[in-house]
């Protein structure tokens, strides 16, 4: 995979070319592609379009090229890295706590789209959260699944089977003011 930065209808835009190899299946790859061409939210990074053909020095092989919203770096590059021990460093700290709880939310509003859109990430870390104008954006789809077509089983099947949901004394109900699971401890 390679990335590289470009300008699309007047946009700074991020080309992302991926060629299928022994590592990485032309499947996974269509998959990102499907998953990103159902989102468009702005909490997910954009997918201005996209672009399949033989690569020119081997016409054997394949290059798949995404046309992707240009990000200013990944959420690490903003809060910091941990150490080594897995101790938060002194300039992790740097950034204002009103920040830290916004990245939060957009994070959340970003998964709670895809959810409910039928879509689990698989892969979320901190390096798939981008940076775009200072907000945050979920990117990198390669190995995220499509569930269903209902975000309400997508939760369900989420929540139940992640941590939280096996921990002894909890138990996920559906909130029926606002779509969505509370954990009671």
């Amino acid at each position: 995979m390679r990335v590289t930065r470009s300008i699309y209808n007047d946009h700074e835009v991020a080309i992302k070319e991926c060629s299928p190899n022994p590592k990485v299946e032309r499947s996974q790859i269509l998959v990102e592609l499907d998953v990103l061409s159902r989102l468009n939210h702005e909490s997910i990074i954009h997918n201005y379009g996209y672009n399949i053909h033989s690569n020119p020095t081997d016409p054997s092989k394949e290059i798949i090229v995404f046309i992707m919203e240009r990000a200013d770096g990944d959420l690490e590059s903003v809060i910091g890295k941990l150490s080594t021990n897995g101790e938060p460093r002194e300039d992790r700290n740097a950034v204002p706590l009103k920040f830290k709880k916004l990245y939060i939310l957009q994070i959340a509003i970003g998964l709670m789209y895809i959810y409910k859109n039928g879509v689990y990430h698989a892969d979320l870390k901190i390096d798939n959260i981008l940076m775009v104008n200072g907000n945050c954006k979920i990117a990198d789809f390669g190995v995220s699944k499509i569930l269903g077509d209902s975000g309400v089983h997508v939760m369900s099947v989420i929540c139940r089977s992640g941590p939280f949901g096996q921990q002894s004394g909890s138990h996920w109900q559906h909130s029926p003011v606002k779509e969505g699971w509370v954990c009671d401890a």
